[in-house]
């Protein structure tokens, strides 16, 4: 029988954005599995349309994967001729989706529809398990190609006519070169490649956010990326989400994970993905992540918690992805509407005594 343990942290001027946002209290209750915030100025919350750690009762490695999110929500479809499957090697906990199967040489796609978005905000971890990348001229293990041959994460209108507004995050364009660029205009070009790992799984996280007054002139790009031996690094880009061209509605309204991938000249690798998470509209990327360092700088592990309920003073969610033994090792982060994110994390302790009060600048 689980013993319950709830953990409450006192703190004083959480920190102060773009709107004042205070922390009173942070609660953990592991019998529950639930963190709550309490505090003022937190507006409010992402509206989560899918959530995803591939850890349904269920789950069978090598079985086709439920449509049933484990977390929250559903995939909309899976590829009905190459279906993705689980695997037992996983970010968190035992499971994640394999979606290029190396053995037989083919894409395991899954794919969301959302409804009509000008903002949205997806997160995804992803291991190369082996050490090929994908593509025709790949020379030998641990090397880029020269070729175009990896879509990661196609997100895109869907209109078919060649003017649909999409765009890859990332797309890998041949000669170590990735950009955020689809089949209708770039939105970043050369993103560098020192943020990938070739044996450690890797966070990719993606905020777009069109200009509310005119989607085709510049809106707010972020591009997260994290592992364990490269570290966290942000992006911001002010570029245009859309461009002028196409339907005169500019929207997304799917996402392919992945959206391409041209072949695996290693039989032995994999492409695997895990904790895939996407929340869309207004206030999508505000959020709450644990992370496993005092500092956002130095985390090498952040894990969104699946939000129950966000107001304008308290956020309560689960942590379905970290252990109950891991959590008073975390500290909170928490992103409000406008992008911004403490620097200095709020830190969880088993004992209330542990910490009275505590400023985070």
């Amino acid at each position: 029988m689980k013993i319950p343990l709830i953990s409450t942290v006192l703190l004083i001027t959480f920190f102060q954005i773009c709107h004042a946002s205070t922390v009173s209290s942070v609660i953990v209750n592991n019998q529950e599995n639930t963190i709550e915030i309490n505090g003022s100025g937190f507006e409010s919350g992402p509206n989560i349309v899918l959530y995803d750690d591939f850890e349904n009762p269920t789950s069978i490695a090598g079985q086709v994967i439920s449509t049933s999110a484990a977390i929250k929500g559903n995939w909309t479809e899976l590829n009905k001729y190459y279906t993705p499957s689980y695997s037992s090697t996983a970010h968190s906990g035992d499971r994640s989706v394999v979606v290029f199967d190396g053995p037989k040489n083919i894409m395991q796609q899954l794919r969301k529809t959302i409804d009509p978005s000008q903002e949205l905000f997806v997160s995804f971890w992803v291991f190369l398990d082996g050490n090929y990348f994908p593509g025709d001229n790949v020379t030998g293990p641990y090397m880029f190609p020269s070729d175009s041959a990896f879509k990661m994460l196609w997100v895109y209108d869907q209109d078919w006519l060649g003017k649909s507004s999409d765009v890859v995050l990332p797309t890998y364009v041949g000669n170590g070169k990735f950009y955020l660029s689809g089949n209708d205009f770039n939105l970043v070009t050369d993103v560098g490649n020192e943020w990938w790992s070739w044996t450690k799984w890797m966070r990719l996280s993606f905020w777009l956010k069109a200009n509310p007054i005119d989607p085709t002139e510049n809106g707010t790009v972020y591009f997260d990326t994290l592992s364990e031996d490269k570290g966290r690094v942000h992006r911001e880009y002010n570029v245009p989400i859309f461009d002028a061209d196409g339907p005169e509605l500019k929207v997304y309204r799917q996402l392919n994970f992945p959206g391409w991938v041209k072949s695996m000249q290693d039989r032995n690798t994999n492409i695997l993905y895990d904790d895939i998470y996407i929340s869309t509209g207004p206030n999508a990327v505000a959020r709450v992540e644990l992370g496993d360092a005092p500092t956002l700088d130095n985390v090498k592990r952040l894990d969104i918690i699946n939000i129950q309920y966000w107001s304008n003073s308290s956020i309560k969610g689960t942590y379905p992805t970290v252990k109950d033994s891991e959590i008073s090792k975390m500290y909170v982060y928490i992103t409000t509407a406008d992008g911004k994110t403490n620097k200095t994390g709020i830190p969880i302790k088993n004992l209330p005594s542990a910490v009275d009060q505590i400023t985070v600048k």
